[in-house]
């Protein structure tokens, strides 16, 4: 590892803290948001300008330079440590003295692999084609080892709920915390690739004996200050999800690898391997672009519209323009001769896959009549609920309750039930519903069950919604009558906004006793 770490000569450093209170009793202290440290290897050129700024929330950023040595403590600084504040040699530039930047809390970190095991990230795609997504989005597209030392994250989760925070780390360090929450209070050595500067792939056009063949050309571009020696090149293809020509190849002294390619449908990756630093480099399979297809949509008129945005005679005056498409202009660059084997297979795949996201996404559609459907696929995830049910209907009525609230089975299970007064013909109906909850806590089954009532004329909840434990469901149809006709359930892909909506709305409800002791007298 000694001597892996001597091919790199400077590193570049860049992390974010932030002020964090533990409690009210003690004084805001520095903890790190994130880090990144990235080695340079040997005859890298790298612009040596240091930075230090103040970000919103009392949070800091900070990029230095420093070298390999140096920054390879920083990063195994021990727990039960201190993270010492980073400076920069100043012959690599000057730091502007303010804001000052504060010292950092005691390390404490757990290795994600022991320390030297270190791993290629498969971006966006594996060697096999399967979707994975990107685990190391600081990267960008590179290709680089690294290895990640997860942190204590105790009072730091918050911070993705401010945004400028989350866009403050963005900027400096290239990640979405609130895409990627499992790196805060964390860092990552990244090494890259220290012997081989950049490898172009390219495809030409031969003549051979056979006619016109085509050759994909690898050239390997070393550092000025290294060598080829010790590396090989493991070359594979895959093609319909199937990997073919797995090969190690000699890389020659000029770096110059052709190879055949005989099927222009199919993708192409490697492995670059040192024998004595194990595997350099990796490029997922991809194919080459070998047609472009445009349109180009011409404009020929624009309709100005004036209308309203409701019924009501007291309506705003709601006006927009829509462009009216006269002609359209396909142009296509490059060609590819046709495999109908090729689509026929890749339209079987995109279907079975289109089957799986409808699953993984979790989306049913009740015909008209369905109504039992209904009831059993409903009934069915409130079943699986562990601690909470809301419904959130603005009809939902005393029969909803036996229908569906029942069907839970975990003791103690909090259900909660937003109606409105739309849902009441009378104050009977209200009643109706506390007398079918009193019959459930009598049954002294756990459940503690609580409905408020939105006692408003036009309720300002229209859309029904499903809460299990953290999973919210959006239902097309009221509970009442899901099944009965056609309608569609989902669950929703993103639900913190809509859980904090939802949140706003329950805020304006009243109890349902304060809704029939109101009205009992009315």
């Amino acid at each position: 590892m000694v001597e892996l770490f001597s091919l790199y000569e400077k590193a570049e450093v860049r992390l974010v803290t932030a002020m964090v209170k533990i409690n009210d009793s003690e004084p805001a202290e520095s903890r790190l948001i994130f880090a990144t440290v990235r080695l340079l290897p040997k005859d890298f050129h790298q612009s040596y300008s240091s930075e230090l700024k103040k970000g919103p929330k009392s949070t800091f950023y900070r990029k230095v330079i420093l070298s390999a040595s140096d920054a390879i403590e920083w990063y195994r600084t021990a727990n039960g440590n201190n993270l010492i504040v980073l400076e920069a040699d100043e012959q690599f530039g000057e730091v502007d003295k303010e804001p000052t930047f504060p010292n950092i809390q005691i390390a404490d970190f757990t290795d994600e692999t022991a320390w030297g095991d270190f791993s290629i990230p498969l971006l966006d795609k594996n060697m096999l084609d399967v979707f994975i997504g990107n685990p190391t989005p600081f990267l960008g597209y590179n290709s680089a080892r690294i290895h990640r030392r997860f942190g204590k994250q105790d009072n730091l989760l918050k911070i993705i709920d401010h945004p400028q925070v989350v866009d403050f780390v963005k900027r400096g360090l290239f990640i979405d915390l609130k895409e990627y929450p499992e790196y805060i209070g964390g860092m990552v050595l990244i090494l890259p690739n220290p012997i081989v500067k950049s490898i172009e792939d390219r495809l030409l056009q031969a003549q051979e004996k056979e006619g016109i063949q085509e050759l994909r050309l690898l050239k390997l571009n070393p550092y000025p200050s290294q060598s080829l020696e010790k590396l090989k090149l493991i070359n594979f293809e895959t093609h319909l999800g199937l990997l073919k020509n797995f090969e190690q190849i000699d890389i020659p002294d000029d770096g110059i690898i052709a190879l055949p390619n005989k099927n222009p449908y199919q993708s192409h990756g490697y492995f670059l391997i040192h024998e004595l630093y194990g595997c350099l480099e990796f490029r997922p399979a991809t194919s080459y672009i070998r047609q472009v297809n445009s349109n180009l949509q011409i404009v020929g008129s624009t309709l100005n519209v004036r209308t309203r945005e409701n019924s009501k005679k007291t309506s705003p005056t709601h006006e927009y323009s829509s462009s009216i498409i006269d002609s359209q202009q396909e142009t296509v660059i490059g060609s590819i001769e046709p495999d109908e084997v090729f689509h026929r297979v890749i339209r079987a795949q995109t279907n079975r896959n289109s089957d799986k996201m409808k699953l993984q996404a979790s989306q049913f559609w009740f015909e008209e009549g369905d109504r039992q459907q209904a009831l059993n696929k409903i009934g069915g995830l409130i079943n699986e609920a562990n601690s909470k049910i809301e419904f959130y209907d603005p009809y939902f009525s005393d029969l909803q309750i036996t229908q569906f609230a029942t069907q839970a089975r975990v003791k103690g299970l909090h259900i909660a039930i937003l109606t409105s007064k739309i849902a009441f013909n009378s104050v009977q109906d209200a009643k109706d519903i506390q007398a079918e909850i009193e019959n459930i806590h009598n049954e002294n089954v756990g459940f503690n069950i609580t409905c408020l009532v939105l006692d408003q004329e036009t309720p300002t909840l229209h859309d029904r919604f499903l809460v299990i434990d953290e999973t919210i469901w959006f239902v097309g149809h009221s509970f009442n009558r899901i099944g009965e006709q056609n309608s569609f359930m989902t669950k929703v892909p993103y639900p913190i906004t809509v859980f904090n909506k939802l949140k706003d709305i329950k805020s304006q409800a009243i109890h349902l006793e304060e809704y029939i002791s109101k009205y009992a007298t009315a």
